[in-house]
């Protein structure tokens, strides 16, 4: 996490504003937007622990295998690093704090609180580190954005169903209710990523609700927060079109792994977990419109690191997620920037030799999933846009074993207003598509050493999708149109 320096200014101005205050509600000292993520790639031995205060306090965190009510029963104590995050000449409001727990027991449950100004704590929560060996179980959505206002995404959509934040709310809750290990969030968590409230209201709802296991302890409620394995979207850049764009909110909100590549540090990594190595990929285009040029930088800064990254694991199985899809129900070679993805990262994504299974996206607000695919080539066509006048175009195969082919997933179905599929529409149902579904949802992935099941599932646990991998495919049907709502 990009930590900014703390000056003694900025110190000494927390503590004067808390004397001025002087009888004002204790809520205004307690720690909130509490969220746990890896910092590290040990998802046995270690977890990270993020949160917020709003006057600057020391970063701890007390933390047991058993439950305790009074905070001097804690066993251990972790003292971490505070910060704040700041950019354009402007800081967001109060201080974050990241605490990377360590020498953690794999497979174990541990009880935690962290701390607040003036002596104030959160609530008890409890995480829970992977076992080595353990079967994972895992949520993969995203795009729960607000809309942009003013009706505009209904009009270009009239069947999408825009109902923010209840369809955001529901599908949190109801994914959390399958008890995950973790969430992989495939971006767009909000729709300016330069606006503190909108990163506010996330993470406070996710909070309290992205919970699971709860236990009731004396008269107190204890639930274990589900860490969130965070991709980048365009949407945490800025506002739009190119607004503050930068970074620097995203790294600020999450603790990620640094071990990607120069200059894209928490941005792009890699996580392993029993019999799976997940790469994660950044895709903003540089700015909330999604620009070409800056996506091309992005796509190239990241490719070499990227060939290194897949062939460093010998997993039995390998998922890329990154946000913007280059297979999705947009066709290909119009001189959107995500053809740029198709044709520098395709090749490597697709190569045998690194045994990729599945491509994980969100940024379109649909769910599918494709067959298995294999692109044979991609051509470059003429086209008259003001960024560009030529796109690539991808020439693909389906392939009838999985396992000699990569399945594409789109999953931009938290909460955002949907993209309907729509017969002779831009957002059609496409050929290579095993399902099509345009409705909040999440799909729910159990990983074990044979087999990856997943299970794209709407707000009332309605199975909509199931595929086991490997499987192999004697025809290849496309979905019918489904407007259900």
């Amino acid at each position: 996490m990009a930590i900014m320096v703390l000056s003694t200014l900025l110190i000494l101005s927390s503590f004067s504003s808390i004397l001025i205050l002087g009888l004002a509600d204790a809520e205004e000292f307690e720690p909130k937007y509490i969220h746990l993520s890896w910092a590290k790639n040990d998802v046995y031995h270690t977890i990270t622990i993020v949160w917020w205060t709003k006057y600057w306090t020391w970063s701890k965190v007390y933390y047991d295998t058993v439950p305790h009510e009074d905070i001097k029963d804690y066993a251990h104590v972790a003292i971490g690093t505070h910060y704040r995050i700041c950019a354009y000449q402007k800081c967001f409001e109060g201080w974050y704090h990241e605490v990377t727990l360590r020498n953690l027991r794999p497979g174990t449950t541990y009880y935690f609180r962290v701390r607040g100004v003036f002596g104030t704590y959160s609530d008890e929560y409890k995480f829970r580190t992977i076992a080595i060996g353990q079967k994972v179980k895992f949520i993969v959505s995203g795009d729960d954005r607000r809309p942009w206002g003013g009706g505009y995404e209904i009009k270009v959509s009239p069947t999408a169903i825009s109902n923010w934040p209840w369809a955001r709310n529901w599908v949190t809750v109801t994914a959390a209710s399958e008890s995950p290990d973790f969430v992989i969030f495939t971006g767009d968590m909000v729709n300016e990523g330069n606006d503190q409230e909108q990163w506010n209201d996330w993470l406070e709802m996710m909070q309290e609700k992205l919970v699971t296991d709860c236990e009731k302890i004396d008269d107190r409620e204890v639930c274990r927060l589900i860490p969130i394995v965070a991709v980048i979207g365009n949407h945490e850049m800025g506002a739009y079109p190119n607004v503050e764009s930068t970074y620097a909110w995203f790294r600020g909100i999450f603790a990620n792994p640094e071990n990607g590549p120069k200059g894209y540090e928490e941005l792009a990594y890699s996580l392993d977990f029993p019999n799976l190595h997940l790469t994660v990929l950044a895709t903003t285009g540089g700015c909330v419109a999604t620009w070409w040029d800056p996506m091309e930088k992005e796509v190239l800064g990241q490719l070499e690191w990227l060939k290194e990254d897949l062939a460093s694991s010998d997993a039995k199985w390998k998922i890329v997620a990154f946000h913007v899809p280059y297979y999705s129900c947009y066709v290909t070679g119009t001189g959107y920037p995500s053809e740029l993805i198709l044709k520098y990262w395709a090749p490597i994504i697709e190569d045998p030799s690194y045994g990729v299974d599945l491509v994980v996206n969100g940024h379109v607000h649909n769910y599918m999933r494709s067959w298995p695919m294999k692109t044979i080539r991609v051509e470059e066509v003429e086209v008259d846009k003001p960024w560009t006048k030529y796109g690539y175009k991808a020439v693909y195969d389906l392939v009838a074993d999985s396992s000699k082919a990569v399945t594409y997933i789109v999953a931009g179905t938290w909460g955002a207003p949907t993209d309907p599929y729509e017969k002779g529409a831009a957002c059609d149902i496409r050929d290579y598509m095993a399902s099509a579904y345009a409705r909040p949802g999440y799909l729910l992935i159990n990983v074990t050493e044979g087999s990856l099941t997943g299970a794209f599932k709407d707000t009332l646990k309605t199975v909509l999708d199931e595929f086991t991998l490997p499987y192999t495919a004697a025809t290849f049907p496309t979905p019918e149109y489904n407007f259900r709502v």
